[in-house]
Parts: C-alpha cells; structure tokens; sequence
C-alpha cells in the first residue's frame, strides 16, 4: 500500500507552517514569577541600562564605519535590535543576562535546568511541550523572566517593522498599533505560544508591544535616542529601559492562559502550592505597586477583542479570586490523577 504524498500546494503550506513556527520557537522559554512571591531580587536596572548603552556604542561604531548615516533611522533602530537579540540561539543580551554577575537572577545560576523545572509551576512533564526555563529578575519594581527581554527585542523588532509598514500603507497611528498588536496574538495563539509550550501569555504579548514602543522612542519622539550629527548616527541621551517594563510582564500578575494537560498540571500546582502564598505581606505589596500603572494601549486593545469575540477576560491579579474559589469546593493534590476545574479557574485560566 503506497502512503499518501501531500499534494504540492499541502507541501509548501505546511513547510511554511513548519518554517514560521521553527523561526518563531527561537524566543519561546517557559518562566514562572510564584516562584520569586517570597524572595526580593535587587534591582537590576541601572546594570542593564550600562549593558544596552555599552552595546549601543558599539553597535553604532559599526554602523558608522559601515553606512554613514545614509539609512533610515527606523533600520537603524531594528538592526541595533538584531544586534542584541537574534534567537535564544544568538544573543549577546541572553548571554549578559545569564552569566553577568550585576544582574541579580532567581533561581541562581547555580541551580540547573532540570532543578528549576521542577521548582516550577511546569514540573509536571507536558510533551511535547519542553523548552528552556527563564529565570526570574527584577527591573526596577517590576518582576520578570529573562525570556521577556527576549520578546521585548525580537518581537519588538518585528513589531516595529510592520507598525512603520502600516504607517506607510497610510494606517493612522492608532490603526497602525491596533493591526500590530493583532498580528501578535495570532502569533501567540498559533506559533509561539499554545503550539510551542501550551501557554498563552500575555506578558510575552505585552512585553512584545512595549520593545516596539522603545523602538519607536529611538527614532520618533520629541527627543530621539538616535540622531545624526555630519555623516554619523549619535546617541543623544541615555537609553532607560525601566519606563517600557510594565507590571503586565509579570506572569504571576498578568496570568497566562493554558491548553490541554498543560492547563490541568499547573492548575493543580497554583492550587497546592501557589495559593497558600496569596496572603503574604510580600505579595500585596507588590500587587500594590502593580496595581498603580495604567494598562498599556496593548492591554486594552487585547480586552477589547476578547470582549467582541465573546471570550472570557483574564484580569490582571486574579490569581486570588481563582484561589478563592478553590478553597470553598477544597484542595486538589499536586499528584492527583485529574483536576478540579472550578469555574472561575476555568474561566481565568482557560486558553483563548
């Protein structure tokens, strides 16, 4: 019996598929901010910002020796991204971010792959979901994994390109930013997200929007980052990255959404372990904190679609009113052979 060949047309849409969804993989890391609920990380702000203006120049330096200033500040912008983050693979940023001693990571460096999974709310295996695991740091007051530094270069970069295309096809700003932030939950929703590791995060989507916000403050506001003195590019201040890292980066404040077992593993974990620690002074206060920054134009956006296509929303810092419902149906066990899915669970937690 002879197998069934794709027709040619099958062939090349699923290599294309295979393709986006291989190139898209690059940036995709599982992280887990319960873990750092109890724990407070120095800040590693003012370290980074040194990192990203040491390789500004550098990369600038290049760029001058290489092209003047004939290029579009908005290339200019995108290559600098490129630069410093091309894929999990390649990147001087991920490099820094794990191995540089002035970036204050959890858990630390000492504990390994295997040892961090399991610390994590991902511990129970989820084939074929296995990817590499974020640590957690801390920028200014916002807790984050490194994977969403990743997201803010790679994906901003992308972002950018097609909000500058958009702008030029005659889309108003708003417009622009809206197909953009579109084009990123698709991605989400059928390459990097749910297909790669089973979570639906929107953290991974706003930090997304928020590199592309950086980016268009190297080459479009009042005072650029980036301007051309003679024949060569300058930077005119310093980059800060603080002001682009929202309370929307932190998975355990921003909750992600999972698919199949994937869901029904880390409810169980949340349910057992996380939701105890709901209470803790620590925890209030930093949702406190959190609780102060507006949403960003990305995060109304997203509510607003999900609203329209009738789709259940996932507030922000609603892991409490989750844990409040599992404690008035009782606990689950982390080893249970299946989950309850209480209804404001499966409401909060359930993929889009």
């Amino acid at each position: 019996m002879k197998r069934r060949l794709l027709s040619p047309r099958g062939s090349s849409v699923a290599f294309f598929i295979f393709t986006v969804a291989a190139a898209c993989s690059g940036y995709a890391a599982e992280t887990d901010q319960f873990l750092v609920w109890d724990v407070e990380l120095r800040d590693s702000a003012p370290a980074l910002n040194s990192y990203l203006n040491e390789e500004a120049s550098r990369f600038l330096s290049q760029e001058n020796e290489t092209h003047g200033s004939s290029r579009a500040p908005a290339q200019v912008t995108q290559d600098l991204y490129l630069y410093l983050f091309r894929s999990l693979l390649e990147s001087r940023l991920r490099h820094y971010l794990l191995t540089a001693s002035d970036i204050d990571r959890y858990p630390p460096s000492t504990v390994s792959y295997p040892e961090h999974l399991e610390m994590s709310i991902y511990s129970a295996k989820s084939f074929p979901f296995i990817l590499p695991m974020a640590r957690t740091i801390r920028i200014g007051d916002v807790y984050l994994g490194t994977d969403k530094l990743s997201h803010f270069f790679g994906f901003g970069r992308r972002y950018h390109k097609r909000y500058i295309r958009f702008r030029e096809e005659g889309l108003s700003e708003e417009s622009a930013m809206e197909k953009t932030v579109e084009w990123g939950m698709w991605c989400e929703r059928y390459l990097v997200g749910n297909l790669t590791d089973g979570v639906y995060s929107y953290a991974d989507l706003e930090a997304n929007f928020q590199g592309m916000m950086m980016a268009r403050a190297f080459c479009e506001s009042p005072v650029p980052y980036l301007v051309v003195q003679g024949n060569r590019w300058l930077q005119a201040r310093p980059i800060d990255i603080v002001p682009f890292v929202t309370p929307a980066f932190d998975e355990s404040y921003n909750l992600s959404r999972y698919i199949g077992t994937r869901k029904h593993q880390v409810m169980r974990v949340l349910e057992a372990e996380v939701c105890p620690k709901t209470t803790l002074p620590v925890v209030k206060a930093r949702f406190a904190r959190y609780e102060q920054s507006e949403p960003s134009f990305s995060q109304r956006y997203i509510e607003r679609c999900l609203l329209e296509r009738g789709e259940s929303l996932n507030p922000r810092g609603d892991i409490a009113l989750w844990c409040a419902s599992c404690r008035e149906d009782g606990p689950t066990s982390r080893t249970a052979a299946g989950a309850s899915t209480q209804a404001a669970g499966a409401a909060a937690l359930d993929a889009p």
